[in-house]
């Protein structure tokens, strides 16, 4: 039977791709491993959503990771073991980082075994602030631990699926939306009723949709043979600070040129993002009412 399979189901990305591929009515196995406490009750929310699908199934990641869901008929396996709001949380990362890259290494091993079209979400912050003109092409030159946590987890990516002929990874910006970690700012913002934000964690260079991600990642999956990396980025101009504005969220982020410069994922795939920045800020907004209902409203 034809399935996908996610790593860190309960993460932004992975989150979003299930709920996409259960729409479709494809069976998908997801694994988590534990957040943050800060993300508690959106985790809680996350998975009672998911548990509602009679084709969904879920395990922890543990020890000698489980990959026997990986077989002939699975579409794609996505990698999204971090979402930005990990990386709030160093203390986090450093003791989960040894069980990540065991448990990639031991997934990717067993879809070079079966041809799995493999697919790892990784983040533009392998670019530092002071890089412009920023491609597929430019050397990454991190300088943040979200930055030196995901070049180091591509290396081991690109190592182990040089010999299939469809591993992507994808490079993305700050992502927003419904179901953001709620350590990001806007989404914190929203959740504790702010109306300024003071420190911002996350980079601000460029920011995209949740939805537009996904689609991303839809249109690479049904591509029959595709590799190396892909950007994925908005091309509004100070769209962070425009977002945050359509939440009347005081800050000091400054206006800058956007430095990312992505034709590579319009070419191959025909992708282009569409969702502005303020009707995507005003359905998070719409959204996190909902579900935070009792805690904000």
């Amino acid at each position: 039977m034809e399935n996908v399979v996610i790593y860190g189901v309960n993460r932004f990305v992975g989150f979003q791709l299930c709920c996409y591929y259960l729409e479709q009515g494809v069976n998908v196995v997801g694994y988590t491993h534990p957040a943050h406490e800060e993300e508690d009750t959106l985790q809680e929310e996350m998975l009672l959503y998911l548990g509602r699908n009679a084709n969904f199934s879920c395990e922890e990641m543990s020890g000698n990771l489980d990959v026997t869901h990986i077989h002939e008929q699975t579409l794609a396996v996505f990698f999204c073991f971090f979402d930005g709001g990990d990386f709030y949380h160093r203390s986090l990362v450093k003791t989960r980082i040894r069980d990540v890259h065991q448990w990639l290494m031991r997934a990717l091993n067993h879809c070079v075994e079966k041809g799995t079209k493999t697919i790892f979400v990784s983040s533009l912050a392998v670019f530092n602030k002071q890089q412009q003109k920023i491609t597929e092409e430019t050397k990454p030159n991190p300088v943040t631990a979200e930055g030196k946590v995901y070049y180091h987890l591509e290396k081991v990516f690109q190592e182990h699926t040089s010999e299939l002929s469809s591993a992507v990874v994808f490079r993305f910006p700050s992502l927003y939306g419904p179901w953001q970690p709620v350590s990001a700012a806007y989404q914190n913002a929203i959740v504790h009723k702010k109306k300024e934000v003071n420190s911002i964690k996350e980079d601000t260079r460029n920011l995209l949709y949740i939805e537009d991600a996904v689609e991303a990642i839809r249109l690479c999956v049904e591509k029959n043979e595709i590799s190396g990396i892909l950007h994925v980025v908005s091309n509004e101009e100070n769209a962070w600070r425009v977002g945050a504005e359509a939440l009347q969220l005081k800050n000091e982020v400054q206006k800058t040129n956007n430095p990312f410069v992505s034709t590579k994922v319009k070419n191959e795939l025909g992708f282009r993002p569409k969702v502005q920045v303020t009707k995507g800020v005003q359905n998070q907004l719409n959204h996190s009412r909902q579900l935070f209902a009792h805690e904000i409203f």
